[in-house]
């Protein structure tokens, strides 16, 4: 549904438009997870109470899809611009640095390495 509308605006109007979505949209998401968060430790003791060891990395996991809605929004906005070239580049360099970023801190701290490497890929690749 996004295509459409963004692919038969001007310039000035689409750049007006994808701004205002991404910030509507972040601060959505942000209370989304923000909830998550704080809900998280009553959430596993009740449906999850053998793992309630990992609330912590579901916490971290969540805080990492923060940037989620701004990067979709401008991968859209990309693709309704037809900026091809470099949604190619975008992608080999974002897969190259999370496959990096896991190998790294995975070797260095194991499951916790790869919760705060998916963390880290998500802030730094935004």
């Amino acid at each position: 549904m996004v295509f459409p509308k963004l692919a038969e605006k001007d310039i000035d109007d689409f750049k007006h438009t994808v701004w205002m979505r991404i910030f509507q949209g972040t601060v959505v998401n942000i209370g989304l997870v923000l909830a998550y968060v704080v809900a998280a430790p009553l959430l596993f003791h009740i449906f999850m109470p053998r793992y309630e060891s990992a609330v912590a990395f579901s916490q971290i996991i969540a805080l990492s899809t923060i940037l989620l809605v701004p990067t979709y929004f401008i991968g859209y906005a990309m693709e309704s611009q037809k900026f091809v070239k470099s949604i190619y580049a975008i992608s080999i360099l974002t897969s190259i640095m999370r496959i990096g970023f896991y190998a790294v801190f995975g070797f260095l701290w194991g499951a916790v390495g790869i919760v705060w490497a998916r963390l880290a890929s998500n802030v730094l690749l935004f």
